[in-house]
Parts: C-alpha cells; sequence; structure tokens
C-alpha cells in the first residue's frame, strides 16, 4: 500500500473513533423505574453468581411487564440486552453493564 492509502485509512479510522465516542458520550442514560430497577438489583445478583434459573425468571419477568402496542421501553431493551450478554455466558460483562445502569441512576 502506497503512504497516501495509509494516510487516508488513518484519517478515516480516526473519524469512526471521533464518531463512536461522541455517541456514547452524548447518549442519554436509561432511567428505571421502581419496577425495572429491582428487577436490575435482582439481575445483578443473578449474574453474580450466574445462576440460570435466576435469569429465566428475569426473562419471564421482562416478557411479562405491560407494553402499549407491543413496543419495549427503553428499560426494557436495556434489561434484555444484558440478559443477552449473561445468556451468551459472558456473565461479567453483564454484571459490569448492570453496574453501569444502576449508577447511572445516581443523580450527580
Amino acid at each position: 500500500m502506497s503512504k497516501t492509502m495509509v494516510a487516508r485509512l488513518a484519517v478515516v479510522a480516526g473519524l469512526v473513533a471521533c464518531g463512536v465516542i461522541a455517541w456514547f458520550s452524548f447518549k442519554s442514560p436509561v432511567r428505571l423505574d421502581g419496577d425495572h430497577y429491582e428487577m436490575t438489583v435482582a439481575l445483578y445478583r443473578v449474574c453474580n453468581q450466574q445462576d440460570q434459573e435466576g435469569l429465566v425468571r428475569i426473562k419471564a419477568m421482562l416478557d411479562q411487564q405491560p407494553t402499549a402496542a407491543d413496543e419495549r421501553s427503553a428499560q426494557d431493551e436495556a434489561i434484555e440486552s444484558i440478559v443477552s450478554q449473561a445468556e451468551a455466558g459472558a456473565w461479567q460483562d453483564a454484571m459490569a453493564t448492570c453496574r453501569l445502569l444502576l449508577e447511572e441512576q445516581v443523580a450527580r
């Protein structure tokens, strides 16, 4: 590859990295209501203990959440993504995501 091609790739990679950083910086945190907060606390414990049965129970609770016209709320989607991490065997990542979601609930 020529030096100009490498330079162009470096610029494109830098722009993509800046875009990703900006997206995560400006992403508004999900606000959990009481039920979803308690569910997230329970999910944190389930992930910490790598409890498959507890994960199934939390997934069932999520499925029982009332939704308007089958639309999932941002709260449901956030918890579902954590459940998916745990189901994939990424228990530590799921636990860290739970913790982050819970920390976002604290007004700073």
